[in-house]
């Protein structure tokens, strides 16, 4: 039985994202993965709060983390045919990822990513890296480390399933929404962005040893 997942890319209307675009030097800074054509089921990796960056996590996205509310934000969605076993992996890699602890957004990858175009972490990831890891479980052959794809490079490689091309805000506006999203940080948050910060930081400091992890390790 042919199932559908979807691939959105976009161009987010945060400060963070204009200098991802600005200084990566492309045109869409964010993608994503969704369950549903009405777009109620999105997941990337991405800040659940706008005030907070180091907060990023793989995270069930709403309107107000695209638009800020009000913005339009302009995408492309692209529909991907995939077999019922696929999709109910991908539905399940998705939820294992969110339980994960260990599982952290790559925030140097992005930082230098002007520099070094891109570097891989154990179990680290950035939002394009994600779907790259899940384009490339269902089949898709990649050229290169998927650390090393840009949002923009989807363009091309799913230029004959692009379905849809403008205002993303617009599906989303009557679906996914997150009452939460300007709420202020809490303590406890603040301590846990610190946290991660620390342990992505041990990750890229002992490269060799995490390397090995990383050429072990089964599944995500």
């Amino acid at each position: 039985m042919e199932n559908k997942i979807y691939v959105i890319i976009s161009k987010t209307p945060t400060k963070f994202a204009y200098l991802i675009r600005r200084f990566g030097k492309v045109q869409y800074n964010h993608a994503a993965i969704s369950m549903d054509p009405e777009l109620k089921e999105i997941y990337s990796f991405a800040r659940p709060q706008y005030k907070g960056v180091l907060l990023a996590k793989l995270v069930h996205e709403s309107y107000e983390g695209y638009t800020l509310g009000k913005t339009k934000a302009e995408g492309v969605i692209f529909e991907v045919s995939v077999t019922e076993e696929e999709y109910h992996w991908v539905a399940e890699t998705i939820v294992a990822m969110q339980e994960d602890t260990e599982v952290l957004y790559n925030l140097f990858s992005v930082l230098l990513y002007p520099f070094i175009k891109g570097m891989e972490t154990y179990k680290a990831y950035t939002c394009i890296e994600f779907v790259m890891f899940i384009l490339e479980r269902i089949g898709y052959s990649l050229e290169r480390p998927r650390c090393k794809y840009r949002p923009d490079d989807l363009l091309k490689i799913l230029d004959k399933k692009e379905i849809y091309k403008g205002d993303i805000g617009k599906y989303l506006e009557q679906s996914s929404r997150d009452k939460d999203y300007f709420a202020p940080l809490t303590k406890k948050q603040i301590l846990h962005s610190g946290s991660s910060l620390w342990e992505l930081s041990k990750r890229l400091i002992f490269r060799r040893r995490y390397r090995r992890k990383m050429e072990n390790r089964k599944g995500i």
